[in-house]
């Protein structure tokens, strides 16, 4: 199917899931996917357990494939991050005092071997900083202060996700702070760029974006105002976004979209029973497959999904604070 005709595949998709979801929500799960773990690995930063009272984010160098978390301190409510398993570190004050949020913050890549860091001040601004690896991908430096978005509020966490790596241009999604809007800025390596309203949609919560590089197309989702997941999707350098479309599958909680380097898609949601769920489509958003989380673990926040080259993870907080992660896709597996 040819890429322009990303979004024509929702309708019979949004009937495929109604069916699904009546399926999964009787039983255990309703499939596995390839290559899926059937155990959670709980995240361990200096010898500790991570704990977080909101989402964690994670993400790799397009150069060096270095892994770095973040998340917002249990205890403190700084914005911390660590490399791999070792130690972790607040990463300094922002221009205003100190690095305090009450949500969720994110990191992506930046460039190939550098990282953007954003998150949402207890002022509802929306502040963000670089952190800088040397050639063999260790550690250097960052920016040493926290640049705000002038005029860019929002009461929810954002999201965020490179889409060219050459100029390190970022795509930021975030829910209007007194309105239930989606809004959307980018970053063209140095500065950002209001982009408005994306096509007049309307959620609860916070929107997700991903980048898909096969399709060269931005997505985005978010939970409708009847608790269904909504998707739009836009091809980079077009002029427009197009219509809100229905997936028809609910979620308790904000869903998150991520999209593994070969091309396919993974939408995380919730069950009503906070149980999380996945849905697997292909770069052309051709349905794949449905579960809920077959290990029946629960969450009191959103599910992250997350990639690493053409793996894709399931970032959850348990209901003790932990932070936990588990293969959920290899689309090699079994090939």
């Amino acid at each position: 199917m040819h890429k322009y005709q990303f979004l024509k595949r929702l309708l019979p998709v949004t009937a495929i899931l109604a069916v699904l979801i009546l399926v999964a929500s009787s039983t255990k799960a309703f499939a596995t996917f390839p290559g899926e773990s059937s155990k959670w690995n709980q995240e361990n930063v200096n010898g500790q357990t991570l704990q977080t009272l909101s989402q964690y984010s994670e993400a790799r160098t397009v150069g060096s494939f270095t892994l770095i978390r973040m998340w917002r301190g249990e205890s403190d409510d700084q914005v911390w991050f660590s490399f791999g398993n070792g130690p972790s570190a607040a990463i300094g004050n922002f221009n205003l005092g100190s690095t305090r949020t009450y949500l969720a913050p994110v990191i992506v890549p930046y460039g190939q071997n550098s990282y953007m860091a954003l998150h949402v001040g207890t002022d509802d601004h929306i502040y963000y900083a670089m952190i800088y690896l040397n050639n063999s991908g260790e550690y250097q430096s960052w920016t040493g202060y926290w640049t705000v978005i002038s005029g860019q509020t929002t009461p929810y966490p954002v999201s965020a996700v490179q889409y060219n790596v050459n100029c390190g241009c970022i795509y930021l999604v975030y829910a209007g702070y007194n309105n239930l809007n989606v809004y959307g800025m980018w970053f063209d390596g140095s500065t950002w760029h209001d982009g408005g309203s994306i096509s007049n949609g309307q959620i609860y919560g916070w929107p997700s974006v991903t980048y898909n590089p096969i399709v060269n197309s931005l997505t985005i989702v978010g939970m409708g105002t009847n608790s269904v997941v909504w998707v739009t999707s836009q091809l980079i350098g077009a002029s427009s976004w197009p219509d809100w479309s229905s997936t028809g599958l609910y979620t308790l909680y904000s869903p998150t979209i991520a999209t593994d380097n070969v091309g396919n898609f993974i939408i995380g949601g919730t069950q009503s029973n906070t149980i999380p769920w996945y849905a697997l489509f292909d770069e052309d958003f051709n349905f794949e497959s449905y579960e809920a989380d077959p290990t029946n673990w629960r969450t009191n926040n959103p599910v992250t999904i997350a990639t690493n080259g053409y793996l894709m993870y399931a970032l959850i907080i348990g209901l003790d604070h932990v932070a936990n992660w588990r293969q959920l896709f290899n689309p090699y597996a079994g090939k």
